[in-house]
């Protein structure tokens, strides 16, 4: 137990404690948890596997076929059930819930506490061993977190905990005339615990230090980058579907092309995810498509619809008139209009705003522009102007539409302006360096 496990889990702890923990394995946030295993179920497998496998460990260090391999066999298999018994109550109580770290882990540990004694205990003593290491193996995974030492393959617990407990319980537990011993027990105890921590201390410091100078030469912890990516990868460039899926998952991201695709294999997770994601791909594709095609289609006649809004415009030589006109619309399409009209010596004039902006604002503005050019053309007073134009948009504008407007006219013979407002912003009349409103 000491020669074999402990110094094993020995050497483990010295080099956990030389490489550290794994990136993010222990967070601060409150939400802390162990990381989760890549298979579970092959795991506990393998458990099963050693269990089984132990009966030809214990069995065979026997030496002989002889009437003590049934009583071997026996406290081989009563140590490791009840130290998953015990260790799963444990992972029970501290988790909330059935905990598969110490499930795997209690009937390993019950396996190593056993190895020393199995021929020279009988059963009921057999349980307490295993039951006691399945105890002691659970509380060390509690205490490795709290530590914060990242032991991945739970070799402290398993190995070293149940080799030094395996070792002990030899004194307390072991038939002394069988093992041929004349000591008392508190005796073989003392030497028991000596020898224990004697082999420990050797194989802990020697090996602190030896990986400790190979770890200034050649850094045994990976980096960061290979640790995210994994070592099947960074170290042997062997690809896998998670991999291959996450990779194309990232391209897609960068360049937005929706034609990317994702491996697929129906026998594998990754596959499975893949082929549904590429079916989902191909409905995005085409609804894309459609949506770039409809898109094309409202840009092209919203452009056409700002050309003939452009025109609408005034677009006559006014240098002849003390007149400047300029619209700069918010949107593609504005609902913000002016124009003149010359009539003889008289230039009307609007300035005009339907409430909205875009193609709904513009169709509207079409409109008005086009009623205040009848009407000045017929000479209607700016204010019968304003009353015709009212009662015809009123009957053919969208409910929640209106507009506001300013319709002038200005006598360039005898400089008078006459103004008409219609729930526009007072119109600026400039004297000197200074603007004033006009109110109609």
């Amino acid at each position: 137990a000491s020669v074999v496990h402990s110094v094993g889990g020995w050497v483990a702890l010295a080099i956990l404690l030389i490489i550290g923990s794994r990136t993010g394995r222990f967070r601060k946030d409150k939400d802390k948890k162990l990381f989760q295993g890549s298979n579970t179920p092959i795991a506990a497998l393998g458990a099963l596997i050693l269990w089984f496998g132990w009966f030809g460990f214990n069995g065979g260090a026997n030496g002989a076929m002889d009437l003590k391999i049934p009583l071997i066999l026996i406290n081989t298999f009563l140590s490791a059930s009840f130290g998953l018994i015990f260790s799963s109550a444990m992972g029970i109580i501290v988790m909330k819930k059935p905990e598969p770290l110490f499930m795997i882990t209690g009937p390993l540990a019950g396996l190593v506490s056993i190895t020393a004694s199995c021929a020279y205990v009988n059963p009921s003593e057999a349980i307490y061993i295993g039951a006691i290491g399945g105890i002691l193996s659970g509380s060390t995974i509690i205490l490795l977190e709290k530590l914060k030492i990242d032991d991945v393959v739970s070799a402290i617990p398993v190995h070293l905990v149940g080799g030094m407990w395996g070792t002990i319980s030899v004194a307390i537990f072991g038939d002394f005339e069988m093992m041929g011993l004349d000591k008392t027990r508190l005796e073989q105890l003392t030497i028991q615990i000596i020898g224990t921590f004697s082999i420990g201390g050797f194989c802990f410091f020697a090996s602190y230090i030896i990986f400790k100078s190979i770890n200034y030469i050649y850094p045994l912890r990976v980096g960061k980058i290979q640790e995210e990516l994994g070592l099947n990868i960074s170290e042997h460039n062997a690809s896998t579907d998670t991999h291959e899926l996450l990779e194309v998952l990232t391209n897609q991201a960068k360049t937005e092309d929706y034609s990317l695709r994702a491996p697929q294999d129906p026998f594998t997770d990754s596959g499975i995810i893949g082929t549904q994601y590429n079916f989902l791909m191909e409905k995005l594709e085409q609804s894309e498509k459609q949506k770039n095609k409809w898109k094309n289609r409202v840009s092209s006649e919203i452009k056409l619809a700002m050309n003939v809004q452009r025109r609408l415009m005034p677009n006559r030589d006014l240098s002849n008139y003390p007149i400047y006109g300029l619209n700069i619309p918010a949107r593609e399409i504005s609902g913000d209009f002016y124009d003149f009209y010359l009539h003889d010596d008289l230039v009307y004039f609007t300035l005009s705003d339907v409430s909205g902006k875009g193609v709904n604002a513009g169709m509207v503005m079409a409109k008005a522009i086009t009623l205040f050019k009848i009407f000045s053309r017929l000479k209607f007073k700016p204010n019968e102007i304003l009353l015709e134009m009212n009662n015809d948009l009123n009957e053919t504008n969208p409910p929640g539409t209106f507009i506001t407007s300013i319709v002038g006219c200005y006598n360039i013979k005898t400089d008078i302006i006459e103004i008409a407002n219609a729930g526009h912003q007072p119109a600026l009349l400039r004297k000197g360096k200074n603007f004033v409103e006009y109110s109609s």
